[in-house]
């Protein structure tokens, strides 16, 4: 028998929420994932700015962290507020929802390239292609981290 978390899972990520749960109030998952993306603004942010998909990219950025700040307070107040309750791809899909209104086309771009790249260099395919993807995903969040 699957456990009741086994049983609620999506295929996106963990529960972030149970039947027994308020359905108005964010659980502690949803306060934190909220977090780790108002918490990770500045990033995009910085990441918008040496960007060059879009002319007056200076310019953008502060109004796309602005938005994107608001959106989330919004969450924190009202989890239905942009099609909620929240979870990753949701905040994720808001963000871009964002930056593409401003017209920016992707901050990402560049590490992307850089994973792409060291994937190519090795060879890897399929299966240890994703895996590798995401460890070397984390390992340039983690250098990028320390580096700002």
């Amino acid at each position: 028998m699957k456990a009741q978390w086994q049983q609620l899972q999506r295929a996106c990520t963990i529960p972030y929420r149970f039947p027994s749960d308020n359905s108005r109030k964010p659980t502690s998952t949803e306060l934190s994932w909220i977090d780790l993306f108002y918490n990770s603004t500045p990033s995009f942010k910085k990441r918008a700015e040496s960007g060059a998909s879009v002319p007056d990219a200076p310019a953008r950025p502060e109004k796309f962290a602005q938005r994107y700040t608001e959106i989330l307070e919004d969450l924190k107040k009202d989890l239905e507020s942009h099609s909620g309750p929240p979870d990753c791809i949701l905040l994720c899909r808001l963000r871009e929802q964002v930056l593409r209104e401003l017209g920016f086309q992707d901050i990402f771009k560049k590490v992307k390239g850089f994973i792409e790249n060291k994937l190519i260099q090795a060879n890897v395919k399929g299966e240890m292609r994703q895996r590798l993807a995401l460890l070397i995903t984390l390992e340039c969040r983690r250098f990028l981290k320390h580096s700002s």
